[in-house]
């Protein structure tokens, strides 16, 4: 069985995804529910076992973040600051409020 290296790209794109998710604050699974791909397919792109990872969802991914492709595979990363406004958190809100007694 021959075991494939990762090539400086695919390091490269493994570490700014946990940089930037860990900057932003959110789990895999919330970057991958916005990137609308699996938490799974997600975990395995950001620990290095997925190769060949498609254009759409590379684009995905850099839209949950609010990044255009030249961004998320600069050379400098985002400025931190502006990835907490990152991912909008979602608000949940009852269709129909209950009064509380």
């Amino acid at each position: 069985m021959v075991v494939k290296s990762p090539t400086a790209a695919e390091l490269f794109l493994q570490n700014r995804l946990k940089f930037l998710r860990a900057a932003a604050g959110f789990t895999q699974a919330e970057v991958a529910e916005r990137s609308k791909i699996s938490p799974i397919y997600y975990q395995s792109i950001e620990a290095g076992r997925r190769y060949n990872v498609s254009l759409e969802v590379i684009e995905n991914i850099a839209v949950a973040y609010r990044l255009s492709i030249h961004e998320l595979f600069a050379p400098v990363p985002p400025a931190i600051k502006n990835l907490g406004q990152a991912i909008p958190r979602p608000h949940y809100q009852r269709k129909n409020p209950a009064k509380r007694r």
